[in-house]
């Protein structure tokens, strides 16, 4: 799944990016897991459908889970 980026609104959304360029940038290109509270959710069959960086609520997941409970 892609990295779309951290919420920049979030409180710490802005101190995760700015952490990782200045210290860790190579960490910071592609698509790879930046932080290790990135949320992934998986349906009955073992698939990836979403990804949610840390900064992402897990109540903003909420009708994407509902949505695989159908």
């Amino acid at each position: 799944m892609l990295f779309k980026g951290f919420d920049s609104k979030h409180p710490i959304g802005e101190m995760l990016q700015s952490t990782l360029q200045e210290k860790f940038p190579d960490i910071l290109a592609g698509d790879g897991i930046k932080w290790n509270f990135t949320k992934f959710l998986v349906d009955r069959q073992g698939n990836v459908t979403g990804r949610y960086e840390p900064t992402t609520a897990p109540l903003a997941m909420k009708s994407d889970i509902e949505k695989l409970l159908k």
